[in-house]
């Protein structure tokens, strides 16, 4: 009798732990802008992403607001969690008193956690400049211009926000935004880096402007704890 007893209740556990898991309701997924998405964005490989559906490493960050617009902070998100570097969970705090600490107010990197049906989605996105990301002489600066790419290596950065490339490309008109990648040299680790609102002097210096949150650049996505390329959301 006690053992008939404990297979009813184990059984009705059951029950409710696969009800609980099928009623979760996750609010409904957005569909980006694909005509905004390429007057920011020329890179064929990020509009091909886009169109089949994937967020992808290197997109601008509004396209991730898009996509999750019904989420809400609480129990589904947890957005902009402001952080000291790319893969570090841990929200910057300041500590006052003795021995007290400050956040660096150059450091722009920001979190976005979401739960989803196939499992807990992070993701990375931070303010560019070429400091913060590493940039140095010999590395390769690439920019699209409809189906061409020109590519120069740069002789030098002239300060966070502006580098001179050997070349002078004249095929690049002046006073445009412009996609860009850099290719990197000596850090073999380092992913390709995306640039938005890049211009040209028409000579050998490009500066990169300041660009709104919106489209900071996606550094790094995670998947229910394992780094991955991209997310297919459909």
């Amino acid at each position: 009798m006690k053992m008939l007893k404990s297979v009813i209740i184990g059984f009705i556990i059951l029950l409710f732990l696969m009800l609980s898991g099928c009623i979760t309701k996750y609010p409904v997924l957005g569909q980006p802008d694909m005509r905004r998405f390429t007057n920011i964005v020329t890179s064929t490989a990020l509009q091909d992403s886009l169109q089949a559906g994937k967020l992808t490493v290197g997109m601008p960050y509004y396209v991730v607001r898009e996509i999750f617009n019904e989420w809400k902070r609480g129990k589904m998100a947890d957005i902009g969690r402001d952080i000291a570097s790319i893969g570090s969970r841990q929200r910057l705090r300041e500590v006052e008193g003795f021995g007290r600490g400050h956040v660096d107010p150059d450091i722009k990197i920001y979190l976005d956690e979401y739960k989803t049906r196939e499992g807990k989605l992070i993701i990375w996105y931070q303010f560019p400049d070429f400091y913060r990301m590493d940039v140095s002489v010999d590395d390769i600066l690439c920019v699209f211009l409809e189906d061409t790419v020109c590519c120069s290596t740069i002789m030098c950065l002239k300060d966070r926000d502006t580098l001179c490339v050997e070349d002078s490309l004249s095929i690049i008109p002046q006073d445009q935004d412009l996609y860009g990648e850099i290719y990197y040299e000596d850090h073999n680790h380092r992913d390709t880096t995306y640039w938005y609102k890049l211009r040209y002097d028409g000579k050998t210096y490009f500066y990169l402007d300041p660009p709104s949150f919106i489209i900071y650049p996606i550094e790094q996505i995670e998947l229910d704890g394992k780094r991955v390329s991209s997310y297919k959301w459909r």
